[in-house]
């Protein structure tokens, strides 16, 4: 459906005149050549329009693509709910949706999640200092925001590491505010970061306000019932106490619980903090 098409339904609908949905934004004669798709509105009026309407943007677009979801709301869908960045086959198929959609026309959050889609498939054959290049749009548009809406807050999840300690620190705090001030919904997000965050401050030694971070996690590990986070949560508390015995043992409960890449991928880290340490003591 058009623009016009979707406002007149909706308006109906909603049993609303077109005097009372101008509410002196424009003409009733205005409204009817919209309506009729003889007149497009600019942007900012056609989102004052479905303000009136009582409907949010998302609501406005399932409504005109027939009650789905546009292509474009179906990628950013798909990549927050990517449980992973080992994903390489969906993230090959997700990229594929993202260039197929672009050669239709720019579209600016598809373009960053493409961007950071690119990075993460070349992390093996690119250097941290390449990485950074690919997302440095990305990291541009965010860092000109106050706020972070919902996919910003994906999006910073994605290239958190790509960057220095100390602004990934900065990142990561700032997004744990911004869900707790906005999103307090987004749980599992606000447990991903807490972790990432943990695991900055152990890279600087920070050992005691790591562990008041990874206490925090495992509780909300067990709140949001991801028992394998729960237990990196006590691998990683086990690491920050010097305590690498431990650590190993709960590294094979996550075989267990069939966590394979997360087992395979921990024991890498558990190995590096170990020389750390070990390097420090002598």
């Amino acid at each position: 459906m058009t623009f016009g098409d979707t406002l007149k339904l909706i308006r109906i609908s909603k049993s609303l005149s077109q005097k009372e949905l101008n509410n002196n934004l424009m003409s009733r004669t205005s409204i009817s050549k919209i309506e009729n798709n003889r007149q497009i509105p600019t942007y900012p009026k056609a989102i004052i329009l479905i303000s009136e309407l009582g409907v949010t943007p998302n609501e406005f677009e399932y409504i005109r693509n027939g009650f789905k979801q546009s292509s474009k709301q179906e990628i950013i869908d798909d990549f927050i709910h990517l449980s992973n960045s080992t994903q390489h086959k969906a993230l090959e198929q997700l990229f594929i949706r993202c260039n197929n959609l672009l050669s239709k026309g720019q579209n600016d959050d598809i373009y960053r999640i493409s961007l950071i889609i690119k990075a993460l498939l070349c992390t093996d054959t690119k250097s941290l200092k390449e990485l950074r290049i690919i997302v440095t749009p990305v990291w541009k548009y965010l860092e000109t925001h106050d706020s972070w809406d919902k996919l910003d807050l994906y999006l910073v999840n994605n290239i958190l590491f790509l960057f220095s300690s100390e602004t990934s620190y900065t990142m990561a705090n700032t997004a744990i505010k911004n869900i707790d001030q906005n999103y307090p919904q987004l749980r599992k997000l606000k447990n991903g970061f807490l972790l990432n965050e943990a695991f900055l401050l152990m890279q600087q030694n920070c050992w005691n306000s790591a562990l008041q971070l990874l206490e925090l996690s495992m509780s909300l590990s067990q709140q949001i019932q991801r028992f394998d986070l729960f237990i990196l949560g006590r691998i990683r508390i086990a690491i920050c106490n010097g305590d690498f015995i431990t650590a190993e043992k709960e590294r094979k409960v996550l075989s267990l619980m069939g966590a394979t890449n997360m087992y395979k991928s921990i024991e890498y880290e558990i190995n590096e903090f170990r020389k750390q340490i070990q390097k420090k003591t002598h």
